[in-house]
């Protein structure tokens, strides 16, 4: 079977999320990667709580430097 070739989307992706919830509150984030210059990098997003203005970011984006002390949807940073 040949293989179909990739959509200008897929071939301009450079990453994927998964939604998620913490276990202490069931607040939702995402958590995944992106590949740039051929370097996989981790991140985590959580909605930006102090967001008082329409020009204030709505996510915030982390490293994630996976805290061994946590599990994979432990609670939001402080």
């Amino acid at each position: 079977m040949a293989e179909q070739p990739k959509s200008e989307w897929q071939e301009r992706e450079i990453g994927a999320f998964w939604t998620k919830k913490s276990k202490k509150d069931e607040k939702k984030f995402w958590s995944g990667h992106v590949t740039v210059d051929g370097k996989k990098v981790d991140l985590v997003m959580y909605p930006n709580d102090k967001k008082t203005e329409d020009k204030h970011p709505s996510l915030r984006v982390y490293i994630d430097k996976g805290n061994p002390n946590k599990t994979n949807d432990d609670d939001f940073p402080a």
